[in-house]
């Protein structure tokens, strides 16, 4: 098989393939199919800008008036919830810390944040094969139409789950933030100052338990033993553990789009009020019909 020299000179174009030709004296010769310089200029993705948000300073749905096809988010140690809303300043807030890149239709952006530390650097970029793809709950994220969408939902340390909690009691949160009523509940993952067996229990509306089966609003449960399977990162500090794989649907009754969950002490020692007693819930769900 002979070489055609237009394969030599891939400078002024890119390969989109090539098919075999007969050649002068019998042989095969690979021939290129080519694209050429106009062609791969219009369609390759370009960084047009980077943003760096310094999280020593606090923002309140500053808007960002820049349009993009994809954003490509780096965290570096944001140390505060950083919260995109996309194209409208009423749209579902997306913390930055649990994304790795936006794509879609994207003309402007807000950011909410409270002071703290560490930043966090957007790369706009425009063009490329995501040009067109409408920024829905199907494809943020995700790439195509059909393509479930992971979205999370974290408590915060100083407002859910602050209570003492005594042996097998529990302390409820209605945790707001959910992007439908109807959502499927995929992982789990704590962050606890104390190594203690908590269970999370799940309950479709605010009336959580009750002594009347028929008022109760249970629905499910999972526990996160920290004793038996947390870490440590360092042998100090939190302790953390994570459960993945779940397959839970979940319907808020109460129509307000929360999480209805009370976490429970299993173990002797009772959970701390306040500091030396924080614990951080953060779960991940897809919103489902």
């Amino acid at each position: 098989m002979v070489m055609d020299p237009a394969l030599l000179g891939l400078g002024v174009g890119g390969i989109m393939g090539y098919i075999i030709k007969p050649g002068k004296n019998g042989e095969q010769v690979m021939t290129p199919i080519k694209q050429d310089k106009e062609q791969l200029q219009a369609t390759k993705p370009l960084i047009y800008k980077v943003i760096t948000l310094d999280m020593a300073t606090a923002r309140a749905l500053v808007e960002f008036p820049y349009p993009a096809d994809q954003i490509v988010v780096i965290n570096r140690g944001a140390s505060v919830p950083c919260n995109i809303r996309v194209n409208e300043d009423i749209y579902q807030p997306l913390d930055l810390r649990d994304w790795s890149e936006l794509r879609g239709q994207i003309w402007r952006f807000y950011i909410t944040n409270a002071a703290g530390v560490g930043s966090i650097d957007l790369i706009l970029m425009k063009g490329g094969h995501i040009v067109g793809v409408p920024l829905t709950g199907r494809t943020i994220g995700g790439g195509g139409a059909g393509v479930p969408v992971v979205y999370t939902l974290r408590t915060t340390s100083t407002v859910e789950f602050i209570a003492a909690i005594l042996t097998n009691a529990t302390d409820e949160a209605d945790i707001a933030g959910l992007v439908a009523n109807k959502v499927r509940i995929t992982g789990v993952a704590i962050l606890s100052d104390q190594q203690l067996d908590y269970r999370l229990i799940f309950f479709g509306g605010d009336t959580f338990a009750n002594a009347d089966p028929d008022v109760d609003a249970f629905r499910n449960e999972v526990e996160l033993n920290l004793p038996g399977f947390g870490f440590q990162i360092g042998g100090a500090g939190l302790w953390y553990m994570s459960v993945n794989g779940l397959d839970m649907d979940y319907q808020d009754n109460d129509g307000t789009s929360e999480l209805h969950v009370a976490l429970q002490n299993l173990s002797a020692a009772a959970k701390i009020a306040g500091v030396g007693g924080e614990v951080v819930v953060i779960f991940t769900y897809e919103e489902r019909d």
